[in-house]
């Protein structure tokens, strides 16, 4: 027997997206209000880590219900969304084929809540994979205009390091924003088609451990910054 057995029991899965957000949320909490702050490359990884987590826990849900018949078009659309799991598509691919797939209009790479998430996607791959010296590439300027930066381009005393620029309370606020967001999309696309019999809807039980990010002042601080 392997060791590693006693540590799963079969049939027992455990959703944990939520918390890995929360990580990103707690990371917001260490951030000085103004100027510079470095915990904010853990909000920004740790929120695209939770929306993939989100996306494999989404999949996974909607497929086991092949086991009970119940919601049977909704079961096919799980197996479609674990073969994007299995086949390594790029995590904004897998959120553009799911809205596609789901009720409801597909995701718009100009609007939310696509627009923030595949730019959040874009930082963390560069934080992830860093490389020395380059210039600031194109989705740059979606941060300078949307007022995320730490300091102005005017400023007279502009630190040039493009991703450090990046690094600021409001930034990491907003990178949870962005993964909450979509992912309160997904859930709310399944608001009509699982409530099924007594059977406790889909919808129901995912909302059920996201609810708190619709509402958490460290993601959504009330002002209009909210919209990016």
């Amino acid at each position: 027997m392997s060791i590693a057995r006693p540590y799963h029991k079969e049939g027992e899965y455990h959703h944990g997206a939520n918390k890995v957000l929360l990580l990103a949320v707690l990371s917001v909490d260490r951030c000085e209000d103004a100027g510079f702050a470095f915990q904010a490359c853990v909000s920004q990884i740790m929120a695209a880590v939770a929306a993939e987590a989100f996306f494999a826990e989404f999949a996974f849900t909607l497929s086991t219900l092949r086991h009970t018949k119940k919601g049977p078009n909704l079961a096919r659309i799980g197996a479609v969304l674990e073969q994007l799991e299995v086949s390594r598509v790029q995590i904004t691919e897998k959120f553009n084929i799911a809205s596609q797939l789901l009720p409801g209009p597909p995701f718009d790479a100009g609007h939310q809540p696509f627009q923030s998430f595949n730019q959040l996607i874009k930082l963390r791959n560069h934080l992830v994979h860093p490389k020395v010296g380059t210039k600031p590439p194109g989705w740059f300027s979606y941060f300078v205009s949307n007022g995320l930066v730490t300091q102005k381009p005017d400023d007279p005393m502009i630190l040039p390091d493009w991703t450090a620029q990046l690094q600021n309370k409001r930034c990491a606020s907003w990178a949870c924003r962005a993964t909450a967001r979509i992912v309160l999309d997904l859930i709310g696309r399944l608001r009509e088609p699982c409530n099924t019999n007594n059977v406790p809807g889909v919808h129901e039980s995912l909302l059920g451990n996201w609810e708190w990010a619709k509402t958490d002042q460290r993601i959504w601080s009330g002002q209009a910054l909210d919209g990016v």
